[in-house]
This record gives C-alpha cells, structure tokens and sequence, in this order.
C-alpha cells in the first residue's frame, strides 16, 4: 500500500512538472495575478452541508460590436445574460477590457430580474474591482434607497448585496434570483478590433480546496508544492544517510584514536541546533538559499544521527573473521572496507535513506514555514506562513490551514511505511517480540 501511494504522490509531480506552465509558479507571489479569483473562500463541495451559500465563480465573456461611429468616435455595445440561482452572494467581480488602450469611456448595465436597471460608469481604467469607485458609489446610492443610511465606507459583501440582493431593506439577506442581464457600451477615439469584455464574477466557493487571502487556489499551490518537496526530501536524505553511513562506518572500522577523533567530529555536528544555524546561514548567503544550498545544509546536521547507527554495524563486522584474515594477508584497509563493510551496511542505508524522507519533508517545511526556502519555489510551508500572518485561524479561513497542513503528512507517512517495511527484511530482530 506504501508503495502504491508513493507512485501516486510521483504521479502528479510528474504531472505537476509536465501540465502546469512556468507562468503560473512565477505568478504565485504576485498578487495582481490573482484579481479575478475570489480572495480567502472556502471549497465548492461545501455547498453541500449548507444549501448553497457559497456560489462559484464564473465570467461572461462579451464580444464588442461597432453599433455606431461619428468620426474619430466609436461606439461598441456587447450584451449577456446569465441564471443566479444561489442563496448566497458573490465575493466580488472584476471588469476587464482587451486592448482598451483607446477607451474614452465606457458604461455597463446591469439589469435584475425584477426589472430593476443598475448603471454603472466604469470610465477607461481597467480593471475594475470591487471595491473602486465606480461600484461603490452604484452601491451605495442603492443601498440609501432602500434603507435610507449612506454608508461611510463599504466592504465587498456590501457591494455584492447591492447588485445581487433582493430590492428593499432585505438586500443584506436575501438574494434575488433568476435571469441576469448585462449591457456594456464603450466609446472609443480608435477602433477595437477583436475587444471584448469580461466580467468575473467571483464566488464565495472555489474549487477543491478553497482559496487563500490573494485569491491563489490552495489545491493549485498543493500541486505546485509537491515537486519541490519531494525532490528536496529525497535528496536531503539520500545525501545525509550516504555520508552519514561512509563516515561512521569508516570510524568504526578503523577504531583506535581514529575512531575517537572522527567520532567526536560527528558529536560536535549532532550537537549544533538545526533550526537556528539553518535560519543563520539563509541569512548569512550572498545570494540567498538554492535547492542545493538547502540540501546540502540539512544533511549536513542531519548526516551524524546515521553515523552512529553505522558505527555500531562497522564495529561488530570488524570483529568478522574474514575482516582479521584480510589484516593477516595484508589487504589494504580501504579495499577490506568497502569489500566487507560496505555490502552490509547497505541494505540498512536503503531502510534509512527511505525513513529519512519524511523527517526531512517536516523540516523542509518547518524551514519555508520560518521564511528559508529557494525563491521561486512553491511550498506548503510558505502557504502556512502565509496563514499565519493573515490570521487564518482567527478569520475562520480553516481550509488555508488544514490542506497544506494535511498534505505534509500524507507525502510523509508512505514512506514511513515503506522504510518500516524494508527495515523488518534487513533487520529481523525488530519483528522479534
């Protein structure tokens, strides 16, 4: 079963690294591209437990057609129409216009399913967010209206409630629903050729997994994460258990006053703190930290707790008799080690090479949770580190917190399995009771 679940987790890193464009991992920390998602949303699928509250996000796509010129001026129209059918409002919509360069200025209708026509003058800057002037102001002349106070300032629900609310003091609450449609008309000193409008409308659900508070889907930057974190993880155990197993098998073969100075080496290493010497040294490179820095950082404090475990081997085959045959005979020490105590240390440095791994996914995380990571590097730490310091916990933003969270430990534990498994065959007694 371990096995099987890994080759999963290779699975969608392969796809992870073949599907998805370089464009979108150097778009991830860059918050204006993500201004057509909705922001910190929880997933779809919990519509379910809570009859459709949370609609999704969709977009109208409105081709413009010249409806009129008058010299250098052009008029273009585009219309659309849409069905809500939701119980709850949408987080926010963007305007966008294609080439809109050439805009003087432009207006869009909107016209509920009451009857009821909202203008709104989206002038020529584009996009158009939730919170600009041109739909706060629309919103707050509906909401004096019907309630008979102007607000100060409004929030995006506000806004929202307005435009998709029922018409009276019950916009807050209820939603009006039934057949939308929206008219756009743009003048422009210059022709618009192939223009067209999109309006997003962004839910208050997305997806699998939700969103974060820039509106970045989580289950993307889970898939984005994992293969960085598996090869990190990988690497960092292959290398700390191969020169942990050299080295100590090297001091315990050698013995003598060999031995005691390579082992003291290895306990002044054991001895250092791996967190703060890790987040000391990401500070201390010129040139930041990369994947290779990282990797060879973490073993390099990882590498000694494998030592010891091959000391304690390299010193019992010492005492083999066709080790002390090879010292009769005169074979050199390094040809008598890597004939006789290399083989069997091997089969171990697999066991451990293996449960290495999900130690060094935690502390791969904990370290990108703590700000040291490659830039440019997608990781799951960093989603939580992010979480943290918008206060997702304290929002109710669950979904931010439990997925990365949840995805550490599932990248971890099959290997977990699978070392145990490897460990029992090489080593019998830890099935002895």
């Amino acid at each position: 079963m371990g096995l099987a679940w890994i080759l999963v987790l290779v699975g969608f890193a392969v796809y992870a690294q073949l599907f998805i464009p370089t464009s979108l991992y150097k778009a991830w920390y860059n918050p204006a591209a993500w201004l057509n998602y909705p922001a910190h949303v929880p997933p779809y699928w919990v519509n379910y437990f809570n009859g459709f509250k949370n609609p999704p996000s969709f977009s109208l796509s409105l081709p413009l057609s010249l409806s009129a010129k008058s010299g250098n001026l052009y008029v273009y129209t585009a219309s659309a129409s849409f069905q809500y059918a939701y119980n709850g409002f949408p987080s926010g919509v963007t305007i966008q216009v294609s080439n809109a360069t050439s805009v003087v200025t432009s207006y869009l209708e909107i016209i509920k399913p009451d009857g009821v026509q909202v203008t709104i003058s989206t002038g020529n800057s584009f996009p158009v967010i939730t919170t600009s002037p041109p739909l706060t102001s629309v919103a707050s002349n509906l909401i004096y209206k019907y309630t008979g106070t102007y607000p100060a300032t409004l929030s995006s629900q506000q806004v929202m409630a307005a435009l998709f609310g029922v018409d009276g003091k019950g916009m807050f609450n209820e939603t009006l629903k039934g057949p939308y449609k929206v008219n756009v008309v743009i003048y422009s000193n210059a022709p618009l050729n192939g223009a067209s409008v999109i309006v997003n409308v962004q839910g208050s659900s997305y997806g699998l997994m939700g969103t974060d508070f820039y509106g970045r889907p989580i289950d993307l930057g889970i898939l984005m994460g994992l293969p960085s974190t598996l090869l990190l993880a990988v690497l960092t155990s292959v290398v700390s258990v191969g020169v942990g197993v050299i080295y100590g098998g090297l001091a315990g073969f050698l013995g003598g006053r060999k031995d005691d100075v390579l082992q003291w080496f290895m306990l002044v290493v054991l001895a250092l703190p791996a967190l703060p010497f890790l987040v000391t040294m990401e500070y201390a490179l010129p040139s930041g930290l990369s994947i290779i820095d990282e990797v060879l950082l973490i073993a390099f404090l990882s590498w000694p707790a494998y030592a010891i475990i091959a000391r304690a081997s390299a010193i019992s085959i010492r005492s083999l008799t066709y080790v002390e045959a090879d010292y009769i005979l005169g074979v050199p020490k390094y040809r008598s080690f890597f004939t006789h105590v290399v083989p069997r240390l091997l089969p171990f440095a697999v066991a451990y090479t293996v449960l290495g791994i999900p130690s060094a996914v935690i502390l791969i995380e904990t370290l990108a949770f703590l700000g040291v990571y490659p830039p440019g590097l997608v990781s799951w730490g960093e989603m939580l580190n992010s979480a943290e310091a918008n206060q997702a916990a304290l929002n109710g933003w669950w979904w931010w917190i439990l997925f990365p969270g949840i995805m550490i430990v599932v990248v971890a534990a099959p290997f977990v399995m699978v070392g145990y498994a490897i460990d029992r065959i090489v080593s019998p007694r830890v099935g002895v009771k």
